[in-house]
């Protein structure tokens, strides 16, 4: 602990990784390993390479939901079904994350068939898994780009960890 109150956290070091997957196998355990889950614990900062466009378009998005999150809060209260489906609806939109918890091939492969009607099933497989892999991406670097722009002051960070 600092003298100014907060908590230093400390990442484990990875290795620099591009966000690009080549074929359906590949993108499969891409996806399994990098981002098994949707909940993530944010404990390791992203090292990918990340265009000022799509830096700027992560943090709007992200900021976007979870402004509407605390103007639910505002709105609905803490609980309740209109809560929810405003979280959810915002979630959907803006950062496009899928509700999937685990993810399986057989998941990709049930998913692919449904959502890709007419493509190869390898090409559908593939294509469905980079579309998670690159929304469980997104959601892990804006995370850390708005971490890091609400990190200014106590008030902004606890704006941050509570809508988080």
């Amino acid at each position: 602990r600092s003298e100014l109150g907060w908590v230093a956290m400390e990442f484990s070091r990875r290795r620099r990784r591009t966000a690009r997957v080549e074929s359906a196998a590949n993108a499969v355990k891409k996806l399994q390993s990098e981002y098994p889950h949707a909940l993530q614990f944010y404990d390791t900062p992203p090292l990918d390479d990340l265009s000022l466009e799509d830096f700027r378009q992560f943090a709007a998005d992200r900021y976007e939901v979870l402004s509407r999150i605390s103007n639910a809060k505002a709105s609905f209260g803490r609980d309740g079904d209109k809560l929810k489906e405003a979280v959810k609806d915002v979630t959907s939109k803006r950062l496009s994350l899928n509700t999937r918890s685990i993810i399986k091939e057989e998941d990709i492969m049930a998913t692919s068939r449904i959502q890709v009607p007419g493509m190869d099933l390898e090409e559908a497989q593939e294509r469905v898994a980079k579309e998670m892999f690159e929304e469980r991406r997104k959601d892990h670097v804006s995370h850390f780009i708005l971490r890091l722009a609400f990190c200014r002051t106590d008030e902004l960070r606890r704006w941050f960890v509570e809508n988080e």
